[in-house]
């Protein structure tokens, strides 16, 4: 991967000022104890008849609030409660074929850089021997920090030429390069995820966590136009307590516990 600089966009990030979500008296009630690697997310508002290879670029303002991880983790466990914007490739088995930008918290085994606070992170992924990488080894996309928080704003990722993608948060840029990817863009999507069964997904039952502003385009250089708001839940409908809304052009995701 050849990475531009991650570069100051804005103010000074944040992020490393905030205190350990775990403890935070104002999100634990929609947390519980760490108890077991389970991924867990929505992918809210994907175009599923988006399979005509031309959606080169995502958008959406993210919600300037934390995202909180389960609590009395165990020695060496894996927690994070994520919030990205993606672009992503042909369906796979693994399906790693995605670029994506966002923000989150989580434990330090889950992730490159993890430290338990929010901070922006991006990551990107490829499943070998899918279509358009055949011969190319897989890689997982594991999230890696760019070292502070942005707090709110818009988030991106956009294909600007075959295969060169850019990300941007409000404080931080990255550019993955044409060796990386090799896959097609087919769909965009806004999502939250989490590892643990007890993070939470999203906000809380008084705090929402919401993506606004959502737009797409359909060419390297096109015209941003609006994102269909719509839920599109990939969870087991054995885990209620995770929600998602799609309201007036927001969608708001939660954890009810």
């Amino acid at each position: 991967m050849q990475n531009r600089p991650a570069r100051r966009i804005g103010a000074a990030a944040v992020a490393l000022t905030i205190a350990l979500l775990n403890v935070s008296p104002a999100w634990a009630n929609h947390t519980a104890n760490c108890s077991e690697y389970k991924y867990v997310n929505h992918i809210n508002g994907y175009i599923s008849d988006a399979w005509s290879n031309n959606r080169y670029g995502v958008r959406t303002n993210f919600d300037n609030q934390g995202l909180a991880l389960c609590t009395n983790p165990r020695a060496g466990e894996g927690t994070a409660s994520m919030a990205w914007v993606a672009i992503q490739g042909p369906q796979a088995d693994p399906n790693y074929n995605i670029v994506q930008m966002g923000h989150g918290a989580c434990g330090p085994i889950a992730g490159n850089g993890c430290n338990n606070v929010m901070q922006d992170m991006y990551a990107y992924g490829r499943t070998g021997g899918s279509p358009g990488c055949e011969g190319w080894e897989t890689k997982v996309p594991t999230p890696v920090s760019l070292g502070g928080h942005s707090p709110g704003g818009t988030y991106s990722v956009v294909e600007e030429a075959d295969h060169d993608y850019s990300l941007s948060s409000p404080n931080f840029g990255v550019w993955i390069s044409t060796n990386s990817i090799c896959w097609t863009n087919q769909y965009v999507s806004t999502f939250v995820e989490t590892r643990d069964y007890g993070d939470a997904l999203g906000g809380s039952v008084a705090n929402h966590f919401n993506f606004s502003a959502r737009q797409f385009k359909t060419a390297a250089g096109g015209a941003w136009m609006t994102l269909p708001t719509k839920c599109n839940t990939r969870t087991a409908a054995s885990d209620p307590p995770f929600k998602c809304l799609a309201n007036n052009g927001v969608l708001e995701t939660w954890t009810s516990r």
